[in-house]
C-alpha cells in the first residue's frame, strides 16, 4: 500500500478550511467537500497523479469529458461525484480521512466511514423513479 496523500494533521486542516470558506453553507454541504476532496486523494493515489484533493477531481473531469475548467466549477459537488462514478468506486480513503471525517462530520460512528452514496445522495434523497 501507498502511503497517504496527507496526514491526520492535513486532514484536520482541510476539514477546517472547507467550513470556513463557505460558513453560510449547510453542515452536510461541508461533508460532501471534505469526501469529495478525499476521494481525488484516493483517485491521485491509484492514478499517480502529482494533484490532490478537489484538483485531482477536477483533472479527471477534464480528463475525461475535456470540459473546461469553468465548466467543472459550475457543476455541484453531487453532479461531479455523479460525472466520476466509475472513477471513484471502488476506492479506498486513506485512514487519517476516515478517522477526521469521523471526528468532523459523524461522531455516531455510524456508518463506519464516509461512502460515495452520501456523495451521490446528499442529505438522503434518493431520486424517483
Amino acid at each position: 500500500m501507498t502511503s497517504p496523500l496527507f496526514d491526520r494533521q492535513q486532514y484536520e486542516e482541510l476539514a477546517d478550511r472547507v467550513e470556513k470558506a463557505a460558513p453560510s453553507l449547510h453542515p452536510e454541504q461541508h461533508e460532501m467537500h471534505f469526501i469529495l476532496s478525499a476521494y481525488g486523494n484516493a483517485l491521485a493515489v491509484s492514478r499517480e497523479w502529482q494533484l490532490r484533493g478537489i484538483d485531482a477531481i477536477h483533472y479527471a473531469l477534464i480528463h475525461r469529458y475535456h470540459w473546461l475548467p469553468s465548466q467543472i466549477h459550475s457543476l455541484s459537488l453531487h453532479d461531479k461525484a455523479l460525472a466520476l462514478h466509475e472513477e471513484l468506486q471502488g476506492l479506498t480513503l486513506d485512514d487519517e480521512a476516515v478517522t477526521v471525517w469521523r471526528d468532523h462530520y459523524n461522531p455516531q460512528s455510524e456508518p463506519a466511514s464516509p461512502s460515495l452514496y452520501s456523495l451521490w445522495y446528499p442529505f438522503g434523497r434518493i431520486p424517483l423513479a
